[in-house]
């Protein structure tokens, strides 16, 4: 498993948030500004900043269901230089346009936010 690449996984709850507020504060513009964010000036993105690879997101999971890991083993190769894609290490979308819009950037930790979605599985 990937252990490598850099990944900010990012709750969905949290996703239809920021849409929303960012959407009520680009209305809440003027027209002229609303015309200058969306000739194409501004592009919004959104994560959340906590950093994991996907080795550390199965390790996570796994620890929330009281499972072992079994035969995955972390590969910290990287990018592979002959293969025909080659994947970012760091995966970060910045929010500072959000930000400069107003709009609340925090996202849910990754821990927490599974733990409470997989709690039936345990039951």
């Amino acid at each position: 498993m990937d252990h490598w690449s850099l990944r900010y996984p990012t709750c969905t709850e949290d996703i239809g948030r920021v849409l929303a507020e960012a959407a009520e504060k680009l209305l809440a513009l003027s027209v002229d500004a609303r015309k200058a964010v969306s000739g194409g000036t501004r592009i919004l993105h959104f994560s959340a900043e906590e950093r994991m690879t996907k080795f550390e997101i199965c390790e996570t999971l796994a620890g929330i269901l009281g499972l072992e890991l079994g035969q995955m083993r972390a590969n910290e190769q990287g990018n592979d230089p002959a293969a025909s894609v080659q994947r970012p290490y760091d995966c970060h979308l910045s929010t500072a346009e959000l930000q400069e819009l107003g709009v609340d950037v925090r996202a849910q930790k990754f821990e927490p936010w599974f733990r409470r979605y997989l709690r039936a599985v345990r039951r």
